[in-house]
C-alpha cells in the first residue's frame, strides 16, 4: 500500500553522473535531452556493429552526423537519408528510429554556425525564388550530363520529403526519367516519330548518356519489384543501384566483381 502510494506522488527522475557531476533528468532543457538520445542511438549502432550487421564505417558516419567533432565529418543530406533508407529497408533498425536519428543530425552549415541544437527544426525548404528547378539541356555538355545523372540518382534513391535532391528540386523524378526514356527509346529503338506528349524529352543523346539511360530503366523496373515485394533481397538492388550510379556509403563493384555477385545469387 505504502509503494503504490509513493509511486502515485512521485514521478520517476532517475540521477546522471558525468565527470563527478550528478543531476537529474527533470534539470535536464531539450537540447541536452536530445544529445542525450543521440548517443543513445549511437550505443545502439554500435551493437549492430560488434553483431556484423552493420559496416564500422557506415556506423562512423551516423556518428559523426549527429555529434560532429571537424570540419570534414557532417555528411551531406542525401547520404544519411539513403544510408537510413537501406538500414530500414533490411530489417536493421525501425522507421522510428530512421526518423529520430535523421532529426538529430546537424548538417554542415550547422555546424559550421556553431549550433549546438540537434533537435532544433531540419533544413527547410527555400523560398519558391530560390529553388533551382530540374531540365535537361537541349545540347550535349557536361552540364546535361550531370542534370541527367542527377534526375536518374533522384529517381533510383530515395529523395528527402523536401523533394530536392543535390540542391535541385525534382517535382516527379521517375515520371520526368520515364519520359526521357520514352523518347529516346521511340527515336533510337523503335525508330519511330515522337508521340506530341514526348516531344520536349526528345534529345540527341550521346552514347554515353544513352548508356545511362538504359541502366536507369533497368533499375526502375527492378525497384518497382523491390517496392511490390516481388523481389524481397534489397541488398541484391542496393548493390546494382551502387554499381551504376555510384552514391557515398552505398556498396560499388566493377564490372567483373558486379559479374560474379549478380552469377552467386
Amino acid at each position: 500500500m505504502l509503494a503504490a502510494q509513493v509511486g502515485s506522488y512521485h514521478t520517476y527522475d532517475p540521477f546522471f553522473s558525468s565527470n563527478g557531476f550528478q543531476f537529474q533528468a527533470s534539470q535536464l532543457g531539450r537540447v541536452e535531452s536530445d544529445w542525450i538520445t543521440g548517443v543513445s542511438l549511437v550505443r545502439l549502432l554500435e551493437v549492430l556493429v560488434r553483431r556484423k550487421l552493420l559496416h564500422a564505417e557506415d556506423c562512423e558516419v551516423l556518428k559523426m552526423s549527429l555529434v560532429p567533432v571537424e570540419r570534414r565529418d557532417p555528411h551531406n543530406e542525401e547520404t544519411i537519408y539513403v544510408l537510413l533508407d537501406g538500414l530500414v529497408r533490411e530489417g536493421l533498425v525501425s522507421s522510428s528510429f530512421a526518423t529520430k536519428l535523421r532529426s538529430l543530425t546537424l548538417a554542415m552549415h550547422e555546424f559550421l554556425g556553431g549550433s549546438a541544437d540537434p533537435g532544433k527544426p531540419k533544413r527547410q525548404q527555400p523560398p519558391f525564388h530560390r529553388i533551382i528547378f530540374f531540365h535537361i539541356p537541349q545540347h550535349t555538355s557536361m552540364a546535361r550530363i550531370t542534370a541527367l545523372e542527377h534526375l536518374i540518382e533522384a529517381a533510383v534513391y530515395p529523395v528527402p520529403p523536401s523533394s530536392i535532391w543535390k540542391g535541385v528540386y525534382y517535382a516527379d523524378d521517375s515520371g520526368k526519367l520515364l519520359d526521357y526514356y520514352n523518347a529516346y527509346a521511340c527515336t533510337y529503338h523503335a525508330r519511330i516519330s515522337t508521340p506530341p506528349h514526348l516531344t520536349d524529352y526528345n534529345r540527341t543523346f550521346t552514347f554515353l548518356e544513352q548508356r545511362m539511360l538504359l541502366r536507369a530503366k533497368l533499375l526502375l523496373d527492378l525497384q518497382t519489384r523491390v517496392n511490390s515485394h516481388s523481389i524481397t533481397d534489397f541488398g541484391l538492388f542496393k548493390t546494382i543501384r551502387g554499381s551504376y550510379f555510384y552514391l557515398s556509403r552505398q556498396p560499388h563493384l566493377d564490372v567483373e566483381e558486379l559479374g560474379r555477385f549478380l552469377y552467386a545469387r
